[in-house]
């Protein structure tokens, strides 16, 4: 039962779906391998140790064979994001089942020995074991795994949401690994600088401008085991913008590209620090996702996607938007938006470390 209990997980100890995972491998497989074996004596009047000792070497097969090495290897192989993922893991799933009667097979056979029309009856019987099997572990897997991604909103191309209109945003591209910038609402990504420092991890922030406080400067952070830098690379980028949430603890514009400090809640640009919406973080974890609350409905939204398959999304750089909308980076390179009210998400563009701002007016002498 603690195993299955999410209020468990911490940051420290993994998630519910990792320990159930984990359990499955090592002891699971031996308790359904006995199910199994005890399934096939009883309706198939089989030699029940027999039968219990070739079903739990089939689970121990199947389980490391197909689910780990070769569904493993496929589903890496698969080219998955957030609008391909609603079929493709159901896909994995269905594959998964049928892999599993076709390795099973062999030992349900091996336990029909001298019985006469075995070839049938065997494949009867990895029917019906594998059918009850599956039953229980989607129980299993569903109480331990979190998809709210899916089940409890829709995704949408971005053209359908609401956007608002003075939201900039910055982010390293995944295709050249430079930095590119564009207005949300047009999506007219053009690159602003590129970025030529060999370092392990990038990532943005901002920071009060030096020559004009009521501005704000782009910062490139990077870090290279346990050496760190922090540049200015464009000056007076907006009036509006607030820095990551572990900056302001530290008080210094050097942000963790990993992001793993969440004490205190996400960025708000605009609009939204009046928004009855507020306090959204996220963690570790790609089970956590993000999540915040409504101070005047009590409401609660949390949107996380982690299941079997190695499919588990984790949420990074979060910042609440004008007219109620989360820009965030899900996964490596999926950057994200998702509508408070309507519980839709979109796929903006692909790249990592989004960054949120509202530009600076530009003056009558500038025009």
């Amino acid at each position: 039962m603690l195993l299955l209990t999410p209020a468990t997980a911490q940051a420290n100890v993994g998630t519910p779906l990792m320990w159930a995972t984990m359990f499955h491998l090592l002891i699971g497989n031996l308790l359904i391998g006995i199910f199994e074996g005890y399934l096939l004596a009883k309706f198939f009047k089989l030699p029940k140790l027999r039968s219990i000792i070739l079903m739990i070497i089939a689970n121990y097969v199947s389980m490391w064979l197909g689910g780990l090495l070769l569904l493993g290897w496929l589903s890496s192989l698969i080219p998955v994001d957030l609008s391909s993922g609603r079929w493709i893991y159901p896909g994995l799933i269905l594959l998964s089942f049928i892999l599993t009667l076709l390795m099973e097979y062999p030992f349900v056979f091996g336990a029909f020995k001298g019985v006469q029309g075995k070839w049938k009856k065997a494949w009867k019987g990895t029917l019906l074991t594998q059918s009850l099997s599956y039953i229980i572990l989607f129980g299993w897997y569903g109480m331990t795994s979190h998809a709210t991604l899916y089940t409890e909103n829709k995704v949408v191309q971005l053209s359908e949401m609401e956007l608002p209109k003075e939201v900039t945003i910055y982010f390293i591209s995944s295709e050249d690994g430079n930095v590119y910038s564009g207005n949300l609402l047009e999506q007219n990504w053009k690159k602003v600088y590129d970025i030529d420092e060999k370092w392990d991890m990038n990532c943005l922030n901002v920071w009060p401008s030096e020559a004009n406080t009521n501005l704000w400067d782009l910062i490139l952070c990077c870090r290279r085991k346990n050496e760190k830098n922090t540049k200015v690379i464009l000056e007076d980028i907006a009036q509006d913008a607030e820095p990551s949430r572990d900056s302001r603890l530290t008080k210094e514009p050097y942000t963790e590209p990993n992001r793993q400090l969440y004490t205190s809640s996400a960025p708000q640009i605009g609009e939204a620090k009046q928004s009855s919406w507020y306090d959204f973080r996220t963690g570790s974890w790609a089970w956590d996702g993000f999540w915040g609350r409504n101070k005047k409905t009590n409401k609660k939204v949390c949107v996380s996607f982690e299941i079997p398959y190695g499919s588990g999304w984790w949420v990074r750089f979060v910042t609440h938007l004008p007219t109620d909308k989360i820009l965030f980076q899900l996964g490596r390179d999926q950057i994200c938006l998702y509508d408070l009210n309507k519980k839709q998400v979109a796929l903006v563009t692909r790249g990592s470390s989004p960054l949120a701002v509202i530009g600076k007016k530009e003056s009558s002498d500038e025009k």
